[in-house]
């Protein structure tokens, strides 16, 4: 029997946290008596009990970009930090977003409060020490690819599990949308997915809107967060994973969305474009041969990368047109990506967490 109602701080601080954060919380109201206050996004503010901030007011791409954000992001943490001191959630959940969240952890290890990892950062890729910094106020760290459990146990850190992709449970639930009603007369249909922060889609959305308007025959859709305002003619919110389903094609920035567009079986090129003072420090300190996931599960460049200068129109359009003669092969290579992960990671780090809190079910 479990009793006694507690309450459980979730930070994510951008749209694939909020989504992950979002089905954390529907498993944990499902298991334990739980109260729930967030940082995130608008899945997770409507399922919380308390919502401290929203994801929108912090989350931000580039090392240099972040300074015209920096203000808030302050204010936002002394906030947090705040209502860890006062209110004492019996426990912390941090998502991925690793900066903000670093600093929360620390000061919630501080304070006595326990402190869960949910989806690590790359670490893998970039800045390798941050897996001693994560270690020293988690009690666990819970990972989503079954190699980053490889990589953390490497660097001589025990506590951590693989539970699975979230990815891989609503992937299989995805309903399509209508694709004769929005395909038309068209040869086939093209989405854009340029990203869910302000400044990724003023640095995509142009390029890949003009690349599309010249696929002859191809009717094309750009897919925003439904929280994204926007007045583009082609938009449609809310609808990635049921957009990309009945899709041919598409052109995806880098970040969780290649995954998607993967799991879906959908041929994409993806592209990725930030200040140049933020591409040429990354340079220097990034330690991985791609930068979509898709092709880092396969050990090879199965999405073509448009990444910075490569990133233009015309490179667009004849990296489409590669990938759509080559869609079979692409279908086949993405088929191996869902073998390699399983399901039910949010149920199992509710389980977990719960069971620490509540004892077990």
């Amino acid at each position: 029997m479990i009793n006694g109602k507690k309450e459980v701080l979730i930070v994510a601080g951008e749209t694939s946290g909020d989504l992950i954060g979002g089905e954390l919380i529907k498993e944990l109201k499902a298991l334990y008596p739980v109260k729930v206050a967030s940082i995130g996004g608008s899945f997770m503010s409507s399922l919380s009990d308390r919502v401290i901030a929203r994801a929108e007011e912090i989350s931000v791409t580039g090392i240099f970009e972040v300074i015209g954000k920096l203000g808030k992001i302050m204010s936002i943490l002394k906030k947090v930090k705040n209502y860890i001191t006062r209110e004492r959630p019996h426990a912390v959940i941090l998502i991925d977003f690793p900066d903000f969240n670093f600093r929360v952890g620390a000061h919630a290890k501080k304070e006595g409060i326990p402190v869960y990892y949910y989806v690590s950062p790359q670490v893998w890729a970039w800045r390798k020490n941050r897996v001693y910094t994560i270690s020293s106020f988690s009690r666990k760290i819970f990972v989503i690819f079954p190699f980053e459990e490889e990589f953390y146990r490497k660097m001589g850190v025990n506590k951590v599990e693989y539970v699975g992709h979230p990815l891989v449970d609503r992937i299989e639930e995805v309903e399509p949308e209508d694709r004769k009603g929005l395909l038309g007369d068209g040869k086939g249909l093209l989405s854009l997915l340029p990203g869910s922060r302000e400044n990724e889609i003023k640095r995509h959305l142009k390029t890949m809107v003009s690349a599309a308007e010249k696929m002859n025959g191809w009717s094309y859709y750009v897919l925003f967060p439904h929280w994204v305002e926007t007045n583009h003619p082609r938009a449609v919110k809310g609808k990635t994973l049921s957009m990309l389903k009945i899709s041919d094609a598409a052109v995806v920035a880098s970040g969780t969305a290649t995954l998607e567009a993967a799991l879906l079986e959908v041929p994409s090129v993806v592209v990725y474009k930030v200040s140049w003072l933020s591409y040429l420090l990354g340079r220097l300190l990034v330690d991985v041969r791609f930068i979509a996931m898709p092709n880092i599960l396969l050990g090879k460049e199965v999405f073509p990368e448009l990444i910075q200068g490569r990133f233009t129109e015309e490179n667009v359009l004849l990296s489409l047109n590669r990938i759509i003669q080559e869609r079979e092969r692409i279908k086949e290579e993405l088929s191996k990506i869902k073998k390699m992960l399983k399901g039910g990671a949010s149920r199992r780090v509710a389980e977990e967490v719960g069971e620490e809190l509540w004892g077990r079910r």
